[in-house]
């Protein structure tokens, strides 16, 4: 989200800079919400004691009913 907003922030990881630069524009601040809103969700249904299966099988129909965002 950083590269998505410009920040000019360092890369923790700036071996991954050229993949994170693609994947950046190629989506937008609003999808990389959902995502990270979806990821949230998924560790307080885990966080809750919810059937760990249960929970990677909601987050992946998530992002398949949302095709955009599992790109």
């Amino acid at each position: 989200m950083s590269l998505q907003l410009g920040t000019g922030s360092e890369l923790i990881n700036p071996e991954f800079e050229t993949e994170l630069v693609a994947r950046a524009n190629a989506g937008l601040v609003s999808q990389t919400i959902e995502i990270l809103d979806a990821i949230t969700q998924a560790r307080q249904r885990l966080a809750a004691n919810v059937r760990d299966l249960l929970v990677l099988e909601a987050l992946c129909t998530r992002f398949i009913a949302r095709n955009d965002l599992a790109a």
